[in-house]
């Protein structure tokens, strides 16, 4: 008898709890920790990362270029590395493209790479995801690995490295990527348990 009774649950995909006279039917709890949960979670908080990197921006090249004062002149700032990566690449085929169609093509170019970063930290943060200490550390290496000597964004052509430009200029992607790391922390924190 017992061993029907153990076969008959193992079939049921719910477990009848009775109180009294009220029968309840509750999930079986199964846990599915996987890596491809851990990937779908990290690139789903960068790509969202990413997109309040780009709504952040402007206010943080306001902040860190100050206001336009009348007779000053002011630091310029460049479009963002995407864009401009993309403007570059379209002038080298030859190509001139509307400022609409290099904006468009400049975020989903970067939120997918945010999405690519984030699946990197979902892939690493795992199970035993670290929160602020991890996305501190996080932040960092994002952004050494994009701007530094050596770093992705020189490497492609689109800037120079942060030791060869204006330091106030340089303050824009380190604030950005702070946030950027902060936000795909506690965005990985909210989705992975969604993929159990």
């Amino acid at each position: 008898m017992s061993e029907d009774r153990a076969s008959d649950e193992q079939r049921r995909p719910y477990r009848v709890k009775t109180s009294g006279r009220v029968a309840v039917r509750l999930r079986a709890r199964q846990r599915h920790d996987s890596v491809l949960g851990d990937v779908v979670a990290g690139a789903l908080a960068g790509a969202a990362a990413s997109v309040a990197m780009l709504m952040v921006r402007p206010m943080a090249e306001r902040v860190a270029l100050g206001p336009r004062r009348r007779g000053q002149r002011r630091i310029r700032a460049r479009e963002a590395e995407w864009e401009h990566f993309v403007r570059m690449k379209a002038n080298e085929a030859g190509y001139r493209l509307p400022e609409n169609a290099v904006r468009v093509a400049g975020g989903v170019l970067h939120v997918g790479y945010g999405a690519a970063w984030g699946a990197l930290y979902g892939v690493t943060a795992g199970r035993r995801h670290a929160g602020s200490p991890g996305a501190a550390l996080y932040s960092v290496l994002v952004y050494l690995a994009n701007y530094s000597r050596g770093g992705i964004m020189p490497a492609l052509g689109v800037l120079p490295p942060d030791d060869k430009r204006p330091a106030r200029q340089a303050a824009i992607p380190m604030a950005t990527h702070a946030m950027f790391g902060s936000v795909t922390a506690a965005g990985y924190g909210v989705l992975r348990p969604l993929f159990r």
